[in-house]
């Protein structure tokens, strides 16, 4: 029985005025809503007795965040799940959905990032073989635009898990001054099957790179060399992003080996 243990613990801690940071309370609220359906009387607990501790201002921000998270499920499952010929008929149809969310002119934190305050969708996106992509306004007027990608059918635990990994392993790599020139991304799942992936900004894919510049077949050895120069036309700019690209794949590889040790 772990249910009544985390419940005294959460309702002590409030009681006792103990400082709980409001992003401890978004990423416990979404994923007690996604563990109740495995283990539903111990997780119903815990998230019953956060929401009654949270206070009243944050229980309806976490309240809309559900809402906002179910509602971007919904239409990417409907996108998923229809012919592949028709998707493009249901995406026109489903996105005024995720449009008119914020038609009351009201904020929403996003689970991936509770520091991040969006109040509308800027673009919204889908294609036949990719899943949902959603980019909303932030609500700081200095502030990017957060884009993020909305899956179905697909099991993100274990990559949460390993992002959280790979995130950690920097942050100490970092504090002993080892920089390996890593970007990381947020990666979050929101139920069985269902979750949300943050975009990296100005990302480039590497299948993309071999589209444009691989053509057909294999993958080069000189495409990436090809892609490089085009993009670089300084032999300083290139020499910098190479050494960027090669300690970041440096760090990629030292990240798999860490992790397959701690299994």
């Amino acid at each position: 029985m772990i249910g009544l243990p985390l419940l005294l613990t959460i309702i002590i801690l409030v009681n006792c005025n103990v400082y709980v940071s409001i992003k401890t309370c978004h990423i416990l609220s979404c994923n007690c809503k996604k563990l109740k359906k495995i283990l539903w009387y111990q997780f119903l607990l815990v998230l019953s007795a956060l929401k009654n501790c949270c206070g009243r201002a944050l229980r309806h921000e976490l309240q809309r965040q559900s809402r906002l998270v179910d509602l971007l499920t919904q239409v990417a499952e409907k996108i998923r799940s229809a012919d592949k010929n028709k998707r493009k008929d249901v995406f026109r149809r489903e996105r005024w959905k995720i449009v008119s969310f914020f038609a009351d002119g009201q904020s929403c934190r996003l689970p991936l990032d509770p520091a991040v305050v969006v109040k509308a969708s800027f673009k919204v996106f889908n294609s036949n073989a990719a899943p949902m992509e959603v980019s909303f306004i932030t609500a700081d007027p200095l502030g990017q635009n957060y884009s993020l990608i909305c899956k179905t059918g697909d099991n993100l635990r274990q990559d949460m898990l390993v992002l959280q990994i790979v995130h950690l392993l920097d942050r100490m790599w970092r504090q002993e001054g080892l920089d390996m020139r890593m970007v990381t991304y947020r990666c979050i799942s929101t139920g069985r099957d269902q979750g949300l992936v943050e975009v990296v900004p100005d990302a480039v894919t590497l299948a993309k790179i071999h589209q444009e510049w691989g053509l057909s077949g294999a993958l080069r050895e000189d495409t990436l060399e090809k892609w490089f120069h085009v993009r670089n036309k300084t032999k300083e700019d290139y020499e910098k992003h190479t050494h960027t690209h090669t300690h970041s794949h440096t760090h990629t590889h030292t990240h798999t080996h860490s992790i397959f040790l701690l299994q």
